[in-house]
């Protein structure tokens, strides 16, 4: 949640003289792809390091926001689609201005980007999806509410402000073909500065105490939050955890790496410290470890 300034030089590796070995810009005059890119592969140690990752947490890291996947093929999502409840859920993140993404399965065979940026609108009783797939390497959606498809009405462009652009990279669907051809929502919450609050540590000695396998699990920083108003269950999903790359290498060369397991358990005691043992009325969320 915290910004990081980091300096780079305008040198930029090219795999040819003239031609960046990386991320460019379109228009040959821009530079500030190349420079951004730069930034955060110092940030996380080489270039190397950019290689794959996960929408969300890019997003998090670029906003400051806090990261989640919400996986459409588990038992809770399937509940929240056939209730309505998931689709709520996207209209109430955009409104809150919230950033969206999707995946779909690694290796599918669809005619369609594996992952892309995201918003929903629902228009007349239609909810569509729009896509932006990143790469905008004339790989698009071809079924309904595609750019050719007949589902498209004077009205229902104007509305959504729709202007086929061929080979653009954007796209819109339907929600139910989204639910079919993507299997991931990826989420990145972005709150004002007065919902924010950061807390700088380190969980050594004593007070680190391992994931629940251990004993010394208790002994790990406990916080106390307390959730009001309507929307009291909200921020439990806002919580994020990070840990850097340095810090984590040192703390495995440390003698006690053996208790290197960290993450984030949420646990509803009434105001309790936690004890020994978590039951499970108590977890009502966490990150792995």
């Amino acid at each position: 949640g915290d910004w990081v300034p980091v300096v780079v030089d305008d040198w930029i590796p090219c795999e040819s003289p003239g031609k960046p070995a990386f991320s460019t810009s379109r228009k040959g005059n821009e530079m500030w792809v190349s420079l951004l890119e730069k930034a955060y592969a110092k940030l996380h140690g080489s270039y190397e390091a950019l290689e794959g990752g996960l929408v969300q947490e890019a997003l998090a890291d670029l906003t400051g926001g806090a990261g989640e996947e919400i996986d459409m093929r588990s038992d809770e999502a399937q509940i929240d689609l056939v209730s309505g409840r998931l689709w709520s859920q996207l209209l109430h993140f955009k409104q809150e201005g919230f950033l969206l993404g999707a995946g779909s399965p690694l290796g599918s065979d669809v005619h369609i980007s594996s992952s892309g940026i995201v918003q929903v609108r629902e228009v007349d009783g239609h909810k569509l999806v729009q896509i932006r797939n990143p790469w905008a390497n004339k790989v698009e959606w071809n079924g309904p509410w595609s750019d050719p498809s007949p589902a498209w009405t004077d009205r229902m462009k104007h509305k959504l402000e729709h202007v086929p652009q061929a080979n653009g990279g954007i796209f819109w669907m339907s929600w139910q073909d989204f639910q079919i051809l993507f299997r991931s929502i990826y989420v990145c919450r972005v709150y004002p500065l007065e919902m924010r609050y950061s807390i700088h540590g380190q969980w050594r000695g004593y007070s680190a105490g391992g994931c629940q396998d251990y004993d010394t699990w208790h002994q790990n920083p406990q916080y106390r939050l307390r959730a009001s108003g309507p929307d009291a269950s909200l921020p439990i999903h806002g919580v994020s955890f990070s840990r850097t790359t340095a810090s984590f290498r040192n703390y495995q060369l440390s003698h006690d790496s053996m208790m290197f397991y960290i993450g984030m358990r949420i646990l509803k005691t009434r105001g309790r410290r936690a004890a020994y043992n978590i039951y499970l009325h108590e977890s009502v969320g966490g990150k792995d470890y």
